[in-house]
C-alpha cells in the first residue's frame, strides 16, 4: 500500500513550505505538493500535523564497530537518534585490519537489517602527518604512499570504501590521491600540515573534500592559509565541521558559514559507539569526557558524544540559522556530494526522514518509507 503524509511542513528551496502532501511508494518518494481528495483513498495516511518534515540526517564521518555484531548495533543507534545514513569511519591500521573490517561490514549490512542505511566506508587514514596525528597512534601512520597499498585498497575495498583521509604533502599523495579520485572514492584532506600550495595541488588531483575542518590541521595563518585557506576559496570543496561548539567554537563555526555558505559544509559526530550520547562529565581508565568532548588522558580530543541530531539544533538555537540551512548542513549536502538519492524531501529520492517538533527534537524516524519502532 502507498503511503501519503499528509500537512507537511518541509524545507524547499531555502524555505519552509507548509501543507504538503508526500506519496511514498516502494521506498522511493513519488510526489510532492497538494494531491486531490480522490487522489488519497486507498493509501495510508500519516498525519504530519505540529511537526517539522525534514530529511534524515546523513553522517560522513561517524563511528567504527569491531565487528558485524557491533556494526550492526551501531545502525540501530543511528536511527534511534534521527540519522538514517552513515558512513562506518575507520581510522589508521594495517591492510591485513582495513581488510577483515570490510568483510565485517560486508557481513553485517549485505543483507537485511534494522536501522540506518549503510553508505559505506570512510578511511580516516592510514596516510596521515604525524605532527597533526590527533588521536591516532602513530604507531599505525604511514608517511610514505606506495603504489601498490593504493592498489591493494582499491581491489580489496572498492565496493564499500566511499571516502578516504589523507594529507596531501605526504610523499606519493597526489598519486595516490589521483588513483582512489578514478577509482570513484571521494578524497578527503585532513590530519595535515599541508601548505595551502599543497592543498591546492590536491584539490587539483581530484580532493573534493576537507576532513573536520579546523581540527587537526595547519593553523591558518595570513602568510600561510593551509588547507583551511584552500578549502575556502575553492568553491567545489566540501567541508566537514564538528558542530558541538568543543571541536570548533561558536565563532569559528559562524565564520566558516560566513565565507564557505551553507550549500558546502557537512556536520558530523567525529563519535564513537562505545561512548554513547551521555555527554555528562565524566571520566573512564582511559578518557575523560566533558561538555561532550571525548578527550585521551594527555588532553587531545579523541572525538564527541554528542552526534548529528545535536548539531542539527545547535544551528537553530545557537547559530541563529533557520531550519533549511539546518537541514543542508546536516543531510542534503552529504547526499548531494556522495551523490546518492538521499538528504531532500523530493520526488525520486529515498523516503528517509524525521518528524522534529518545535523545540527540534526527533519524535519519529522512517526509513525507505518505514516507520522505525526500536
Amino acid at each position: 500500500m502507498r503511503k501519503i503524509i499528509k500537512n507537511a511542513q518541509i524545507p524547499f528551496n531555502g524555505i519552509m513550505t507548509k501543507d504538503n502532501d508526500v506519496l511514498i511508494e516502494d521506498g522511493i518518494i513519488k510526489y510532492v505538493g497538494q494531491l486531490k481528495e480522490k487522489e488519497s483513498k486507498n493509501n495510508e495516511i500519516i498525519d504530519a500535523s505540529n511537526y517539522y518534515l525534514i530529511p534524515g540526517f546523513i553522517d560522513c564521518h561517524g563511528a567504527n564497530g569491531y565487528d558485524a555484531y557491533e556494526l550492526k548495533q551501531m545502525a540501530i543507534d543511528y536511527a534511534s537518534r534521527g540519522v538514517t545514513g552513515f558512513y562506518v569511519t575507520i581510522g589508521p591500521e594495517s591492510n591485513q585490519e582495513y581488510f577483515r573490517m570490510f568483510e565485517e561490514c560486508r557481513k553485517a549490512f549485505g543483507s537485511d537489517y534494522l536501522g540506518a542505511c549503510f553508505l559505506g566506508i570512510h578511511l580516516e587514514g592510514p596516510f596521515l602527518s604525524l605532527e597533526k596525528k590527533g588521536a591516532m597512534d602513530e604507531k599505525k601512520l604511514r608517511q610514505v604512499v606506495t603504489p601498490e597499498e593504493v592498489e591493494e585498497l582499491i581491489d580489496a575495498g572498492a565496493d564499500v570504501i566511499k571516502i578516504i583521509t589523507i594529507s596531501p604533502e605526504l610523499e606519493g599523495a597526489y598519486e595516490a590521491i589521483n588513483k582512489f579520485a578514478e577509482a570513484g572514492i571521494v578524497v578527503s584532506l585532513g590530519h595535515s600540515m599541508a601548505t595551502y600550495k599543497q592543498a591546492m595541488r590536491g584539490i587539483e588531483e581530484g580532493a573534493t573534500q576537507v576532513t573536520h575542518m579546523y581540527n587537526a590541521m595547519r593553523a591558518y595563518e595570513h602568510r600561510e592559509p593551509g588547507i583551511m585557506g584552500a578549502a575556502i576559496l575553492s568553491d567545489d570543496i566540501y567541508c566537514e565541521l564538528i558542530m558541538d561548539c568543543v571541536h570548533v567554537s561558536e565563532e569559528a563555526m559562524k565564520i566558516l558559514i560566513k565565507s564557505k555558505g551553507t550549500d558546502k559544509i557537512m556536520a558530523v559526530s567525529d563519535g564513537d559507539i562505545k561512548f554513547g550520547h551521555d555527554s555528562s562529565d565524566r571520566e573512564t581508565e582511559d578518557y575523560i569526557i566533558k561538555d561532550g568532548a571525548i578527550y585521551l588522558k594527555n588532553g587531545v580530543l579523541y572525538g564527541s558524544t554528542r552526534d548529528v541530531a545535536d548539531h542539527f539544533k545547535t544551528i537553530i538555537v545557537k547559530l541563529g540559522l533557520g531550519i533549511p540551512d539546518a537541514v543542508k548542513m546536516t543531510s542534503t549536502n552529504c547526499g548531494t556530494h556522495m551523490k546518492i538519492k538521499k538528504g531532500k524531501i523530493e520526488k525520486g529520492f529515498d523516503a528517509d526522514f524525521n518528524f522534529v517538533d518545535s523545540s527540534f527534537k526527533v519524535r519519529k524516524t522512517f526509513i525507505s518509507g518505514q516507520e522505525i519502532i526500536l
